[in-house]
């Protein structure tokens, strides 16, 4: 009893301490879980602040570990530190991080919002990092098509997606695409009240007017876009840098060229980073048209200076600029020097035809969205026809079996009526057979007793004259006996050739062990014949006819392998 306490208080303990490790261990799961839970809270607010506050947003996501993070969080981390980075302008050099940011969204939570953003964001990085193959569109595309899908679009996000789009297309020459999607940002920018979405959405579509030469349009744009001016420098510097272009197409350039002095005044005001040889090359441009060809050739030169990237395709315009003004001041050898580079920039710019590539690229994408339906619809079809065909094919094998089988059943049914004849046919053969072997065994029972009987009384007779002393008419008549015995001898063979012994006895292999003898003394026992007949037909003796008896008794039993009927051979000797 006290071994039974012992038992269970040792269990009871061991109990007691898995009880307490697995509360510590879902303890430290549910902490686990409510930390990520409330980063990922901590980082939902963050996203919120990024329009505002981008650059301190961005100080904040690089105190985090993304290590430390559960996938989830670590991919909107992902999202929150590429927003922000684009936000405060940085420069991209790789797009791992969005990359692995998509490819979390694409497994887990597919079509969301933030998945679609990390989407638009994966073609944004690399158009600031100057891609403008496939890479960029496909993103894009495929942020559309899940966009296209939402129940309830969030206005923010579709104006995001189509300004990008559009910029996409207008960077390559296409200007009607890039018209439509503009239009449909600027939709997305009224939706969503955004002062400065439907600023840029206008002066993208101000752009897209003046590169196809539709002016007057252009300067309604313009006109829409006064409305904003005075507000933050770089507006204002947008603004004015949409007039210096109108106006130096008007022809009034020194509008134009004041435009351009105002615009550098702004320049140290800039969040975004401005590329300072557009400016000095418009100033260059501008003092030229007024034919200030000292103040032209300054700014010119000013503009080359700024270049920082060498492999940019529009360089060789800067080198033209300052040639062409070289050579309107009569100085032909920096004019040739600066042609000479312009030819060399013009070899190291990028293909134009790549103007091309997007726009056939999407025109591929929408053949092949309608291939894919296409081809959905005729797979969809196929696969009812092959089901169709597999039901019919069913259909036609439960017929064919049902009928084989009702066949099979008719058949059946015939061959145990055609059966139940032959057995009843046979039946009557041997009924017949056996009455036809019952009367032939009493014939030739009844001849072998008479001719028996005689045989004996005949031997009497002899005997008796024997007796009587008359040996002369004895020999006599034991050579009558003896010619009857050889009659006997030949009638007995016609008439128990192998035939009627193989009938009578169901006999049919081993015939050729037994003599005729055998034949007739195995005959004589299936009648039934008295020993005594049997010792008169046979010429012998009742004592020899016992011993011969044993003898083919015995014969028949060592050769009982030959016989195929050995039971009914040996029932004749009982």
């Amino acid at each position: 009893m006290s071994q039974l306490c012992y038992l269970f208080i040792i269990i009871m303990r061991r109990g007691i301490l898995y009880i307490f490790l697995f509360g510590i261990l879902f303890l430290l799961i549910a902490c686990h879980k409510q930390e990520n839970e409330r980063m990922h809270a901590r980082l939902t607010r963050w996203d919120v602040l990024l329009d505002e506050c981008p650059e301190a947003i961005i100080d904040s996501l690089k105190l985090i570990n993304a290590k430390e993070l559960d996938v989830r969080n670590r991919a909107y981390c992902g999202l929150l530190k590429t927003i922000a980075a684009d936000k405060t302008f940085g420069d991209f050099t790789s797009d791992s991080l969005i990359a692995n940011t998509v490819r979390y969204y694409d497994h887990h939570e597919t079509g969301s919002e933030s998945h679609i953003r990390s989407l638009i964001y994966q073609g944004i990085v690399r158009m600031r990092m100057e891609v403008t193959d496939s890479t960029v569109y496909i993103p894009l595309i495929r942020a559309k098509e899940l966009f296209d899908k939402s129940k309830d679009p969030n206005p923010s996000i579709g104006y995001l997606l189509y300004y990008y789009l559009g910029n996409l297309h207008y960077q390559n020459g296409n200007h009607d695409l890039a018209q439509k999607y503009y239009d449909k940002a600027l939709d997305y920018a009224k939706k969503e009240n955004s002062q400065r979405h439907i600023f840029d959405a206008y002066s993208e579509l101000f752009w897209n007017e003046m590169a196809q030469d539709r002016y007057e349009t252009g300067k309604l744009y313009l006109d829409t876009l006064l409305h904003f001016k005075n507000r933050v420098p770089d507006i204002d510097f947008t603004i004015l840098n949409m007039q210096s272009v109108y106006y130096d197409i008007q022809g009034e350039h020194e509008k134009s060229l004041q435009c351009e002095k105002d615009m550098i005044g702004l320049l140290p005001l800039q969040k975004e980073k401005v590329e300072n040889f557009r400016t000095y090359y418009s100033m260059s441009d501008r003092y030229k048209s007024v034919n200030k060809l000292d103040s032209a050739m300054y700014y010119g030169l000013q503009a080359i200076a700024s270049i920082f990237d060498s492999g940019y395709r529009l360089n060789y315009l800067l080198y033209k600029n300052v040639a062409d003004i070289s050579a309107a001041q009569e100085n032909y050898k920096l004019a040739d020097s600066h042609r000479q580079k312009m030819f060399e920039a013009y070899e190291h710019s990028v293909d134009e035809q790549t103007n091309t590539k997007i726009l056939e690229l999407e025109k591929r994408y929408d053949l092949a969205k309608a291939d894919t339906k296409a081809l959905k619809a005729q797979n969809n079809v196929t696969l009812l026809a092959v089901l169709m065909f597999f039901l019919l094919l069913s259909i036609t094998g439960l017929i064919l079996f049902f009928r084989k089988r009702q066949t099979m059943a008719a058949l059946q049914n015939e061959k145990l009526q055609i059966e139940t004849e032959i057995a009843e046919t046979n039946a009557l053969l041997l009924q017949k057979q056996t009455y036809q072997q019952k009367n032939m065994l009493n014939i030739y029972g009844a001849f072998l007793r008479q001719y028996a009987d005689q045989q004996h009384r005949l031997k009497m007779f002899e005997m008796k004259i024997r007796g009587d002393k008359n040996p002369k008419m004895a020999d006599e008549y034991r050579e009558i006996l003896k010619q009857g015995e050889e009659q006997f001898n030949t009638l007995s063979n016609e008439l128990f050739p192998s035939q009627i012994f193989e009938d009578i006895l169901d006999v049919h292999q081993g015939l050729e062990i037994l003599t005729e003898t055998d034949r007739i003394f195995l005959i004589m026992l299936a009648m039934k014949i008295d020993a005594m007949q049997i010792a008169s037909l046979l010429h012998t003796t009742p004592a020899n006819l016992k011993s011969k008896k044993s003898y083919l008794k015995k014969k028949i039993m060592e050769n009982k392998s030959s016989f195929d009927q050995f039971d009914n051979l040996i029932s004749l000797f009982k």
